[in-house]
């Protein structure tokens, strides 16, 4: 097994089986989470049912195995890429989002995801371990701060896409108060420039 990547909670290996890369997640034996493998295992199986995240392979107690993603880290992506290319895949992000405030999943730390969505063939939305149930779910606000955001707003002026902060922040407490294809609408046309 390769070593990729070390968070707080575990400690990420790419390795082949049957010829294909796949990761495995192992759990950090210093870390005082409990239950993270079996918790990011099953939200990643529910989360598939809908398209989303990579694909579940197995679980155990110690280790969870899923698809491998090729692919590149949002920021990376937007700075190699054309206006039509950035807003096709924002669109798609909030499109996952949105299916996923939908069946009340929070999946967390949206509002900064710079390792948590991977653009290669497709977008992959990555890192389930904080997904939780919610009455309330966030996703779609969240991702928009991100959008917002002086950096990453920055990067998209860059690149014109310019989104009106104020015009944003509206939409998005209109869509939390009622969360619905047509709320979810105008935020996407905000992002095409048609509002």
């Amino acid at each position: 097994m390769e070593f990729l990547a070390k968070g707080k909670r575990g400690f990420v290996y790419v390795k082949e089986i049957n010829g294909k890369k796949v990761v495995v997640k192992k759990e950090n034996p210093e870390s005082k989470a409990i239950n993270r493998i079996a918790h990011e295992a099953k939200f990643l199986q529910e989360v598939n049912k809908l398209g989303i995240g990579p694909k579940y392979i197995s679980h155990n107690e110690k280790e969870l195995v899923m698809e491998f993603i090729k692919g590149k880290v949002i920021e990376e992506f937007v700075n190699e890429s054309n206006k039509k290319e950035i807003v096709n895949v924002l669109i798609e992000v909030l499109n996952q989002c949105f299916k996923l405030d939908k069946i009340k999943i929070s999946k967390e730390e949206m509002h900064h995801p710079y390792k948590h969505v991977i653009i290669g063939e497709t977008v992959v939305m990555i890192d389930w371990e904080r997904a939780h149930k919610t009455l309330k779910p966030s996703n779609i606000t969240q991702f928009c701060q991100y959008l917002t955001s002086i950096k990453f707003g920055g990067f998209l002026k860059e690149k014109g896409i310019d989104i009106d902060k104020n015009e944003m922040i509206k939409l998005t407490k209109d869509y939390r108060e009622n969360i619905n294809k047509d709320n979810f609408n105008k935020i996407i046309e905000i992002l095409r420039g048609e509002n």
